[in-house]
């Protein structure tokens, strides 16, 4: 079995043109590949995103992925979710977390 969850920094308000990191902590056996989506509001259809992810914790089948985003591109709310499957066809996915993207704190 894999499970999946995933946190932001607190609180989650961006400048535009900061960087920002999500995190999602996954176990599994054997360990999940984990990969970052992004809900489109006007498809309802979530996408994933193409950010390499940096595994800042390794042990045994417990893990930490890290995704650096830029906001750049990003409009006034935005959800993500970590989406983590592995060789055995174990499949989770975390709760999402909403990213506001704002002009001024």
């Amino acid at each position: 079995t894999s499970s999946v969850n995933m946190s932001g920094t607190k609180p989650n308000i961006f400048r535009q043109d900061d960087d920002f990191e999500l995190t999602c902590q996954t176990d599994g056996n054997p360990a999940p590949n984990v990969s970052l989506e992004r809900f489109d509001r006007e498809t309802g259809i979530w996408h994933e995103q193409i950010h390499r992810a940096t595994v800042s914790w390794n042990k045994s089948s417990f893990q930490i992925w890290t995704f650096k985003l830029h906001s750049s591109n990003l409009t006034n709310t935005e959800k993500y979710r970590c989406v983590a499957n592995n060789s055995m066809g174990s499949y989770a996915i975390s709760d999402a977390v909403t990213i506001e993207i704002t002009t001024t704190y």
